[in-house]
Formats: structure tokens, C-alpha cells, sequence
């Protein structure tokens, strides 16, 4: 017979995951938003490719008491080496649900949501505190992330992530049919110059 979980209310659920994300970060304050279950994607630039990173599990924006004041978190199931990341300063991010694409100090990475309502839910969170935070110069968040000159994304082509096997996903595209980045950036491609 298998043994009944706990029935945790969302405050309960809230005060467990902070004392859990505590115990690797003390300075964490509060947790502003959760997404259940996602996984990490890296654009290798040399190859326009992106490949699957050793980092899925629970990911969480959250407050600190110290700086940088604002991070995301996802507690890795994989191994023990979580990823962290500063979501001011060089952070910048675009969503095409399932997918978060960020880059941050000069890596583009993607995350897939095993729900798409938490990747908005994350998207919404992320871009409001960096409207509070803006510069003199505009806000963190561009309309568009901005690549660059040693990546040049604009021509390059790249398959997108796979999903995790242990989740449902949606259909792939069609079998062996390289799509744009520009396309998966949500991005209109380049016009071509002549020759």
C-alpha cells in the first residue's frame, strides 16, 4: 500500500521550499514564484547547435537579503551543483513557450517548462522586477536579445532543445529540417544582402 503524501496547503509548500532553499543560500529572503519541473539548454556558438546541460528540477525566483538581490534558482536533480543566476544587470530574456532563452555575461541558454503557464508566470515576474530596476539608459529587459559580434546568431540555424525524456512534450519538428534561430528567438530572420 503506498503511503499518503502529505497534503502541504500553498503556504506550507512556500515556508517548506524557503527552508530548503535556505539551507544553500542563507541570504534567500523569499520565494516570489515556482516552476515545477524544467531543464537547461545551451546554445553552443560554434555550431549553432543546443545542447542538453546536466541541470533539470524545481526552479525558483527568488528575493535575497544581500546582492544580488534578485535570482533564479533551479535545485538540480541531476547532480549537486545547482544553477544560479542573477536576473539584473547583463540579463537579458525572450519566451517562446515551452521555452525561456536568456543570456547572461555572454552564454545564451535555453530552459524548457514542463508547463507553459509557469514559464509565463516566470517570464511576467522577471521582466516586472526589471522594470523596477531601470537604468537611466532604458530597461534591463530588451525587446529583443541582442547577440554578440563573435556569436552572430542572426545566420545561424540550430535544431531546438529536446525535452526531457521524463516528461510529455510537445510533437518536434519535422525529422532532419534545421530551424532558423531567428524563428526560435521569435525574431524576423535577416534580409540577405546581395552579392
Amino acid at each position: 500500500m503506498a503511503t499518503p503524501q502529505p497534503n502541504l496547503d500553498k503556504k506550507s509548500t512556500n515556508e517548506l521550499n524557503l527552508s530548503v532553499l535556505q539551507r544553500f543560500d542563507p541570504d534567500v529572503e523569499d520565494v516570489l514564484v515556482t516552476a515545477g519541473h524544467v531543464a537547461l539548454y545551451a546554445l553552443n556558438t560554434e555550431c549553432m547547435q543546443w545542447a542538453r546541460k546536466n541541470v533539470e528540477g524545481s526552479m525558483f525566483v527568488v528575493k535575497r537579503r544581500s546582492q544580488p538581490r534578485f535570482q533564479f534558482i533551479v535545485l538540480n536533480q541531476r547532480s549537486t551543483e545547482n544553477l544560479v543566476q542573477d536576473i539584473l544587470g547583463e540579463f537579458q530574456c525572450e519566451v517562446s513557450k515551452p521555452y525561456l532563452f536568456y543570456r547572461n555575461n555572454g552564454e545564451v541558454s535555453g530552459i524548457w517548462f514542463f508547463n507553459e503557464t509557469e514559464c509565463d508566470e516566470v517570464v511576467a515576474l522577471i521582466q516586472r522586477i526589471q522594470g523596477m530596476f531601470k537604468t537611466d539608459t532604458g530597461p534591463l529587459v530588451k525587446p529583443k536579445l541582442e547577440m554578440p559580434h563573435h556569436a552572430p546568431l542572426a545566420a545561424a540555424t540550430a535544431y531546438p532543445p529536446a525535452a526531457p525524456v521524463s516528461q510529455p512534450v510537445p510533437p518536434p519538428p519535422s525529422h532532419g529540417t534545421p530551424i532558423d534561430i531567428n524563428v526560435l528567438l521569435g525574431r524576423a530572420p535577416p534580409t540577405p544582402s546581395a552579392p
